[in-house]
């Protein structure tokens, strides 16, 4: 039997009668379990609660989603010019890079072949792993207060490593620029 994941995430709830983006997510872990056949026999879903504020800060000890460390560690990984996870600032903090028993790299694969068992083409699943590179990658944007316009502002201090998120998203550079720094 093999066992394929998806994690889905929605929207929560409605304040007032106005549509309203939560802070907090909440989302499925499915798991469909198929026979040898490649037939669905099982499936199972569990409810959990995403946050995003969890891709930013993790507390000493704990890891963030455990797709970044794979695809760092993974033989794709060159191709979104990452290196290792230890050098990110979104994986680095917690001081959790390498977790005895876990083969970062092992389960990538285990990853492109659920997404291949699924019908991902090449391009599809090289457009879902240069978003999570961009994300990864944009924890080492650095930040500098600045003067702009005549208001507190900021710029960005290593535009090679902003060029380098806009080109993973595929966004223009300037446009992601002024997301990032301005309200």
């Amino acid at each position: 039997m093999a066992h394929f994941t998806s994690l889905h995430s929605s929207r929560s709830s409605f304040i007032k009668n106005k549509p309203r983006f939560a802070r907090r997510r909440f989302g499925r872990f499915s798991e469909i379990i198929l026979n040898n056949q490649m037939k669905i026999c099982g499936a199972q879903i569990r409810s959990y609660l995403l946050e995003k504020s969890r891709v930013g800060y993790q507390q000493q000890g704990e890891r963030n989603y455990h797709i970044f460390y794979q695809l760092c560690k993974s033989e794709w990984a060159s191709h979104y010019n990452l290196g290792g996870p230890e050098n990110y600032c979104y994986l680095a903090n917690s001081n959790s890079v390498n977790v005895p028993g876990i083969d970062d790299a092992l389960e990538f694969n285990d990853v492109i072949a659920s997404l291949d068992s699924l019908g991902f083409s090449q391009d599809e699943k090289h457009s879902i792993f240069s978003i999570i590179a961009g994300i990864i990658q944009l924890g080492n944007v650095n930040f500098t207060s600045a003067n702009v316009n005549g208001a507190d502002g900021s710029t960005i201090d290593d535009a090679g490593t902003a060029y380098t998120v806009a080109t993973q998203f595929g966004v223009d550079s300037a446009k992601l620029h002024d997301a990032l720094t301005h309200r």
